[in-house]
């Protein structure tokens, strides 16, 4: 028995409302179970409760003993002098509140059923609550859970871009650009590509704009990856030349060209390739920014990243091992990428602060029109017999695997919850 499963119980009322009586012998109506609070005070704020005739609107505090409110020191804490019930599973001695009042304490009933499937749930380490029972959920159920993980997932990263916004000044363009830098790491190089475009300021690459070689030379630079290379060619000898000005000139500092990570990665995705193709963006698209926010379009977003690397790199896919000449360009999937993990998140923002809601909730219509993406968790789900038709559906999925269903919060989810009302788990 833990307190999380009694705030299961009282939060998605799965208790039995009849004949509620306090060890008292107060009769108790439970007319709203309030809000739960995640935070420090009170489990439960604003829940209205009828105690024989009286109605009274409070506070609601949960624990596994009556004695765990004096363990947890609510008895010296004003800020539990307005509860107005205490719930406990077990009742082992009478207890006061601050103000020297005796809060009325009760014990739930409910299917004792839902115990089992807890604990169950709890020593099945690595089993989903809902392995094998999938089927059993309701498709309304299914979507409309779907919906809301795509928002709290969206939510959560125009959070993020808005913390960047506000360590930048409110400077949008620059903010796009570091959040662009970060997802053009694709996971295994994010942290690199983070601190790259930490180590100077857009306004200083847009100043060599249309001089390819020097916006190279401060990306490769500062990236710090040249230096991890004994045997130099040519093009890299000058790259060095040309950096070795820009870094006296404007006083910059490299990261550590060993934080890049290139095993077990396929070398369209080499940080050097991913690299040079950044560059080629920024050159060539003095007002790449500005040019998404103008259009909601897709086929318009995708041509923006129509980029192609010519020069060294048509035959290099790192500084030193020469390859067949190849047409290099930002593929579909990497497109794709972009646009869910940067152009939408951005653009959501965008519209956010501006305060238009209808522009920011239509965004996400272009996940609708992406195909689902395809990673290990996408490949699990599967196997569970949940297949996503979309980018929507897989940025809901990656939310329910990594804030749900990795961290056990299989009563905060609505799958498991509809699993438990029904009776569906067993152990």
């Amino acid at each position: 028995m833990t307190e999380e499963f009694l705030h299961f119980i009282w939060k998605n009322k799965l208790f039995y409302p009849e004949n509620i009586t306090s060890f008292k012998g107060e009769n108790v109506s439970v007319i709203s179970t309030g809000i739960h609070n995640y935070d420090s005070g009170p489990d439960f704020f604003n829940a209205k409760i009828k105690i024989n005739e009286t109605l009274w609107a409070g506070n609601v505090e949960i624990h596994v003993k009556s004695s765990d409110w004096e363990k947890h020191n609510h008895h010296t804490d004003q800020a539990y002098n307005n509860v107005i019930l205490h719930i406990v599973e077990e009742y082992d001695r009478p207890v006061k509140m601050e103000s020297g009042s005796e809060p009325v304490t009760v014990k739930l009933n409910y299917n004792r059923n839902l115990l089992s499937d807890f604990l169950g749930m709890k020593s099945n380490e690595g089993k989903k609550l809902c392995s094998g029972k999938l089927e059993k959920t309701d498709a309304m159920v299914l979507q409309s859970w779907l919906d809301r993980l795509l928002f709290e997932r969206i939510e959560r990263k125009s959070n993020e871009i808005l913390k960047i916004l506000e360590n930048n000044q409110n400077d949008w363009e620059e903010t796009f650009y570091k959040v662009l830098f970060r997802n053009f790491g694709f996971g295994k190089n994010a942290l690199p590509f983070e601190l790259l475009a930490n180590s100077f300021s857009l306004t200083l690459l847009k100043k060599h704009s249309g001089n390819l070689p020097q916006i190279e030379a401060i990306l490769f630079g500062q990236s710090g990856l040249p230096e991890i290379y004994n045997e130099k060619p040519r093009y890299l000898v000058s790259l060095e030349k040309e950096y070795f000005f820009l870094k006296h000139k404007y006083r910059l500092k490299s990261i550590d060209g060993y934080l890049w990570k290139f095993s077990k990665t396929r070398p369209v995705n080499f940080p050097t390739i991913r690299l040079a193709f950044l560059a080629k963006l920024i050159n060539d698209n003095g007002s790449l920014f500005s040019d998404i926010i103008k259009t909601d379009d897709i086929l318009q977003l995708r041509e923006l990243f129509t980029v192609e690397l010519d020069g060294f790199w048509k035959t290099h896919y790192n500084f030193t091992a020469e390859s067949l000449e190849k047409t290099k360009n930002l593929g579909k999937e990497a497109v794709n990428a972009i646009l869910i993990n940067t152009i939408v998140p951005v653009k959501f923002s965008y519209y956010r602060y501006y305060s238009e809601p209808e522009r920011a909730e239509k965004i996400l219509q272009i996940l609708d029109q992406l195909p689902p993406e395809e990673n290990s968790i996408i490949t699990n789900w599967k196997k569970q017999g949940i297949f996503a038709e979309n980018a929507a559906h897989t940025q809901a999925l990656l939310q329910l695997s990594n804030e749900y269903c990795d961290l056990k919060k299989c009563f905060y989810c609505n799958i498991g919850y509809h699993l438990l009302k029904t009776g569906s788990p067993s152990y």
